[in-house]
């Protein structure tokens, strides 16, 4: 395996939500609206937003996709939207916040 590469399962464990029909797929297919014309290719961006749209809904999903195209143009990146999306969120991973060393006050 390459070094940098993540294992995942393997692809018969996949559940591949981006080539279901129905309601869904559909809802999927407008939010591709938003999405830049160089990224609405992207395997990972496709399944990032297929699972976000399982669990929050279009219309959050939509507001999401519109802030990250915000701010990945704010701070300049030329990349991918995925790569500013995940770049983003190993800023703001857990690890990296700061722990609390002291008890909280209580009222």
């Amino acid at each position: 395996m390459p070094p940098n590469t993540v294992k995942g399962p393997p692809s018969d464990k996949i559940i591949a939500i981006e080539e279901r029909s129905g309601p869904r797929r559909e809802m999927l297919d407008r939010l591709l609206r938003i999405v830049p014309d160089k990224d609405r290719d992207d395997k990972n961006l496709l399944r990032l937003l297929a699972f976000r749209l399982q669990g929050s809904g279009e219309g959050a999903t939509a507001e999401f996709v519109m802030q990250a195209m915000r701010d990945k143009i704010r701070a300049g990146f030329t990349g991918s939207l995925y790569a500013f999306l995940m770049a983003n969120a190993r800023q703001a991973s857990p690890a990296s916040m700061p722990v609390a060393t002291d008890p909280p006050d209580i009222a």
